[in-house]
């Protein structure tokens, strides 16, 4: 797996590390409330980490890489950001908090080496 350095918001109550039988390098955080981050380097490109709704959810581009972000039906924050074999994201966010999702998913994408 390439390497870099991952900034997560603090307070974090577990951290898993796993990869799976299809070779699936997986790092996952979990929150107290819920939130989750992870982080994900995928032997299959097609993989689905959170459902997304493609009708209503408009693919954007940041740094080189694609993303969705919206708002479950419990009114918590969700993004998921997409580039070659890696896949971001976090599900679970309550308003307010997902600036600082935001800014380590953004770090991890500015700085995958």
């Amino acid at each position: 797996m390439k390497q870099a350095t991952l900034m997560v918001p603090k307070k974090f109550s577990r951290m898993e590390r796993k990869t799976d039988s299809g070779g699936n390098e997986q790092q996952y955080f979990y929150y107290p409330g819920g939130a989750q981050l992870y982080f994900v380097h995928t032997n299959d490109s097609v993989q689905e980490l959170q459902p997304i709704n493609y009708e209503e959810n408009i693919p954007r581009q940041l740094y080189g890489w694609q993303y969705y972000k919206g708002i479950d039906n419990t009114n918590r924050y969700w993004r998921e950001n997409r580039h070659a074999s890696f896949r971001t994201g976090y599900r679970y966010v309550h308003p307010g908090n997902d600036g600082k999702f935001d800014s380590s998913l953004n770090y991890f994408t500015l700085h995958i080496k």
